[in-house]
C-alpha cells in the first residue's frame, strides 16, 4: 500500500543525522560512519515505519539495527518512532537498497531481513524483485562468515521465485517454513504479518546461507 506523502518528512530526515540520513549523503555523515563500525550489526531492507525494527531492538539490545527504507514519508515515520522511544541502537538509510552497496565495502552484519518486500508479479518486473540473483550477488558480500539471510513473506509466487533464485546463485536454505507462526526466537511479528495471519493466510519463512564460490 502506497503511504500518503508527508510533508515534514524531508525536513526530519535533513535536521536528525543522529537517527537517520538521506542514501545521497551516506559518505559525508557522521553519524552514520560512526553506527556502521558497531559490533554485531543486523541490516533490514525495506522497514517500512519501523515495527519490525521497533521490536527486536528492545528483544536484543545487544544488537545494532540499520533499517534501508526507500519511501521518504515512512522512513521518517520509522526514525521518528525509534527516537521518541530514545532507542540508541538503531539507524535509518532513507533510499534505495541500490544507492547502499557500494559504501559497504567490507561484510559488516550477522543478519539481513527482508520481510513482506514488494512481489513485483508482472514477469517483466522480475529483476527489481530484492530476491533476483543480482540482489543475492550483492547481499553475500555484506554478510559475515556463516551469516543468514532471512525472508519472510505472504506471497506465494514470490517465495517460490527466492527459492529458485537462492539454490541458482549457490545460497543454501537452512530452514524453510510455509505456514510460520513466530517460532524462532530471533524475529519478531510484522504490521504486514499480523494482518495476514488475521486473514488465515499463510506466512512463509525460509533462511538462507551462501555456500561459497
Amino acid at each position: 500500500m502506497r503511504v500518503r506523502y508527508k510533508a515534514w518528512s524531508v525536513p526530519f530526515i535533513e535536521n536528525n543525522s543522529d537517527i537517520i540520513v538521506n542514501s545521497l549523503n551516506l559518505k559525508d555523515c557522521k553519524e552514520f560512519n560512526e553506527f556502521i563500525k558497531r559490533d554485531d550489526l543486523v541490516l533490514e531492507i525495506g522497514s517500512g515505519k519501523g515495527g519490525f525494527i521497533m521490536n527486536m531492538s528492545h528483544k536484543f539490545p545487544e544488537y545494532n539495527f540499520l533499517c534501508v527504507e526507500k519511501d521518504v514519508t515512512c522512513s521518517a515515520q520509522g526514525a521518528k518512532l525509534f527516537k521518541e522511544n530514545e532507542l540508541k541502537n538503531v539507524y535509518v538509510i532513507s533510499g534505495d537498497i541500490k544507492d547502499v552497496f557500494e559504501h559497504f565495502n567490507e561484510p559488516f552484519f550477522s543478519h539481513i531481513f527482508i520481510n513482506h518486500p514488494d512481489p513485483w508479479p508482472k514477469k517483466k518486473h522480475y529483476k527489481r524483485r530484492l530476491f533476483y540473483r543480482d540482489f543475492l550477488n550483492e547481499y553475500k558480500k555484506l554478510l559475515k562468515v556463516d551469516g543468514e539471510l532471512i525472508l519472510k513473506t505472504d506471497n506465494d509466487d514470490f517465495f517460490e521465485f527466492a527459492k529458485e533464485e537462492l539454490e541458482a546463485s549457490n545460497w543454501e536454505i537452512i530452514f524453510i517454513n510455509y505456514n510460520y507462526n513466530d517460532e524462532d526466537n530471533f524475529d519478531a511479528p510484522t504490521n504486514y504479518e499480523i494482518k495476514w495471519r488475521e486473514k488465515n493466510v499463510p506466512i512463509k519463512r525460509l533462511i538462507a546461507k551462501y555456500k561459497g564460490e
